[in-house]
């Protein structure tokens, strides 16, 4: 693909978000190698007309999510919004992951504690249990399941409902929400529809747990922060909306991917039945290899910075294309074919810098054991369909499977 197919066809730039192709929907749109390989930090078109610096190469990304002189707060009129639908609810989400220092640092500290190695060692065996439990649901069933539905999904909402203390009856209600907020293609009223019903939930939630607070996590914040007055219900509905969506949608998502290479790679499975220690390397390697945050993450320049050799001014928007990145070849040789030996520690699929995503060593656990227990308890596990039938997440800000039909 040559530079002059990257175009949008009204105005002559580079159009982004790029299209997977729907023949090869695990391969990454074409435009990215490209513009990796020949002008890796560049301009592109949005939507509305707004061009962006797209980051495609992996040293520049991560110097670009870790420079203190890009901004993630979405007020600026230059920042990035992919679609009609983000722009919607533009401003209106009041989490730590829109805000800059200083109160990114104090928000983020709030909630810190609960995700130190030894409070996430002390989950592992409650873990064990949930994981144990959705197989145990699956094989009462017969030998065959849907195992976006009946695991993927199960899994991650039973931790991070647990954690939020949320009540199961709960689960489906903010499944459908969530989906429907993280779908770009979605009319501007259906996300802001979806991140007002959520908003509700955890502003009623919340003023429950003010007048009878409990043992969990949302409660001792209102009793430490919320009742003393350094945080409002609306920060803290927010909060909870965060750690909700961190920990469900996107470990879901990379649960079934996850099965999804290990079946395609029977040969790499093998192995890791014959040595379980190295499932971590292949958690690193699918986080890697996915990068399912798959339209990138926004910042704004606060002032002039210089990336890549590229003077980018200040007031304009940045895109860091990670799944460009985590493929760069000159950082992770051969980087399009997944392998579970590769010392991938390093990749961006959590980002980096003082975003760093909070949860991740709580996701990299629940990866390990829910894909060591499923390959482990099921070891005839295999698609139920032709590869060919699958459908993607194409469209969603994390890429995924709407379903995996499995039997064993």
């Amino acid at each position: 693909m040559s530079m002059s197919e990257v175009r949008c066809p009204v105005s002559g730039h580079r159009a982004y978000p790029f299209s997977r192709d729907p023949r090869a929907p695990l391969e990454y749109p074409a435009e990215l190698k490209v513009l990796r390989r020949e002008q890796p930090v560049t301009q592109v078109e949005l939507w509305n007309g707004n061009r962006v610096w797209l980051v495609t190469g992996f040293a520049d990304a991560r110097s670009v999510l870790r420079d203190p002189r890009l901004s993630i707060s979405p007020k600026s009129e230059k920042f990035p919004m992919i679609s009609p639908a983000l722009l919607a609810i533009k401003g209106g989400e009041a989490s730590f992951r829109t805000m800059d220092p200083p109160k990114h640092t104090e928000h983020r500290r709030m909630w810190a504690p609960f995700f130190a190695s030894m409070r996430i060692k002390a989950m592992l065996p409650g873990i064990q249990q949930i994981i144990d439990a959705a197989i145990d649901r699956m094989v009462a069933q017969g030998n065959s399941a849907d195992l976006i539905a009946d695991f993927a999904l199960n899994v991650p909402s039973h931790v991070i409902g647990h954690l939020l203390a949320v009540p199961e009856s709960d689960h489906d209600f903010f499944q459908r929400e969530y989906m429907t907020f993280l779908t770009i293609t979605n009319t501007p009223e259906q996300i802001r529809a979806a991140a007002d019903a959520l908003n509700a939930f955890w502003l009623e939630k919340i003023e429950e747990r003010v007048r009878r607070p409990g043992d969990d996590i949302v409660s001792e914040i209102i009793v430490k922060y919320v009742l003393p007055g350094e945080l409002t219900r609306q920060e803290l509905a927010a909060m909870c909306q965060l750690m909700l969506r961190a920990g469900h949608e996107t470990t879901a998502n990379m649960i079934g991917l996850g099965t999804l290479v290990l079946l395609q790679n029977p040969d790499q499975l093998a192995e890791i039945r014959k040595d379980l220690s190295l499932m971590s390397g292949a958690v690193d390697e699918m986080m890697r290899y996915f990068s399912i945050a798959q339209f990138g993450l926004s910042r704004v320049a606060a002032e002039d910075i210089e990336v890549g050799g590229v003077t980018i001014p200040k007031g304009d928007g940045v895109i860091v294309q990670l799944l460009a990145a985590n493929h760069d070849e000159t950082e992770f040789p051969d980087p399009d074919k997944f392998d579970i030996h590769r010392a991938a520690r390093h990749h961006l699929g959590f980002g980096a810098g003082i975003h760093l995503c909070m949860g991740a060593p709580l996701a990299k656990n629940e990866l390990e054991m829910a894909l060591t227990t499923l390959f482990t308890r099921l070891p005839s596990l295999r698609l139920a369909v032709d590869p060919g039938e699958l459908r993607y997440k194409v469209d969603g800000m994390f890429f995924g499977l709407h379903a995996l039909p499995v039997k064993w």
